[in-house]
């Protein structure tokens, strides 16, 4: 299963489908103990995931060819945590979904090594490593943040193990240094938050507080050298500055436009900007399947927030803080015709945080 989850975060089908097709032969032969364990609120979120999934992406209004291609990607592993969640303990869930970022990391670090390597610019499409095809860089960097926030934490479970700790470091400044290679807006303030919010979220015993000021002495070093002294940080820079608010107009068309077509079909004023999407993932669920997928997707919220015991160790506040970065990275970006991966993470942060952290903190 760790396996499984390690290579569905490289998102190639060639690479994850013999280990998906062992998995579900496994699940298919073992179905009677899974009826037997079974708990309804998994079926519901299931349900409610691949309904929002299918009205959205077999709309009449997608942008691209072979919406089937991204659905079945996040059905299957959705098919595949759902049975996860009924046979493994919370913590083994967890597991996985470190496993399944471990991946994601391999693979974003692989095409980012990559493109630096034949020196492609930072900002706009990237060159797959996997594929030779080109991508869009905001996908990237998008996982970048949403990794580097991730394993932030992470810092206050290796304890006294040194080894361990610097080669968290090392990492954590390559990846950061990927981020800021790509000119990321998002991945910025993604990592500030996280930074915020990792010691009001996450207890830390004495030892553990040293560890937060060497983090934070560290990361801002770092980051301070990189952005007084490359051209890579003064191009950052330069995109903060001359940030024109478009995505504020965005959203206020798209909230406008909202009530004048409840079937969805409307798109951004090409005036504010070229393109179909309006980067935020409840508009364009709402320009996508209108009143059917929005309130299903708010739904999805609604129940996992409701469904979900507050974590009370620190482990087990990995998928809670996994759902919180996902959700806020949604929020400026095209997902469902874009990164569907974060659409992903998201839906399997939602499975993960409703698992009873006890059998006494069961609610369903």
């Amino acid at each position: 299963m760790v396996v499984t989850f390690f290579t569905l975060g490289f998102n190639h089908i060639l690479i994850y489908a013999p280990a998906i097709a062992f998995l579900l032969s496994f699940i298919i032969y073992d179905g009677q103990q899974i009826k037997l364990n079974i708990k309804p609120r998994y079926l519901a979120l299931l349900s409610l995931s691949v309904t929002y999934l299918g009205v959205c992406y077999f709309s009449e209004y997608y942008t691209f060819s072979e919406p089937y291609k991204p659905f079945i990607k996040i059905v299957v592993g959705l098919v595949l945590l759902t049975y996860s969640t009924i046979s493994l303990t919370k913590k083994d869930n967890i597991t996985l979904l470190i496993a399944y970022f471990i991946g994601v990391l391999l693979n974003v670090g692989a095409i980012m090594v990559f493109n630096i390597f034949i020196q492609r610019g930072g900002y706009g499409a990237l060159r797959s490593v996997f594929t030779e095809g080109v991508e869009n860089s905001p996908i990237f960097s998008n996982l970048i943040a949403l990794c580097v926030a991730f394993f932030i934490p992470f810092a206050i479970f290796f304890k006294k193990k040194w080894i361990y700790l610097l080669t968290y470091s090392v990492l954590l400044l390559i990846y950061i240094y990927f981020g800021i290679f790509l000119k990321a807006k998002a991945f910025v303030i993604i990592l500030g938050l996280a930074l915020i919010l990792f010691p009001l979220v996450f207890e830390a015993k004495a030892f553990n507080k040293k560890i937060y000021i060497l983090i934070y002495l560290t990361i801002g070093s770092f980051f301070f050298l990189l952005i007084e002294n490359t051209k890579i940080g003064h191009a950052l820079i330069y995109r903060f500055e001359n940030f024109s608010g478009t995505r504020i107009e965005l959203l206020k068309d798209g909230f406008i436009k909202l009530k004048s077509y409840p079937l969805g079909g409307f798109s951004p004023n090409q005036s504010i900007v070229k393109l179909p999407w309006f980067h935020n993932i409840f508009l364009d669920t709402a320009r996508l399947s209108g009143f059917f997928g929005l309130p299903l997707f708010l739904l999805i919220i609604s129940f996992t927030l409701y469904s979900s015991p507050f974590p009370k160790k620190n482990f087990n506040k990995l998928p809670m803080w996994t759902w919180l970065f996902s959700f806020i990275l949604m929020q400026q970006e095209v997902i469902i015709e874009g990164s569907h991966i974060l659409l992903f993470i998201f839906l399997m942060s939602s499975f993960l945080m409703i698992i009873p952290e006890a059998v006494g903190e069961d609610r369903s």
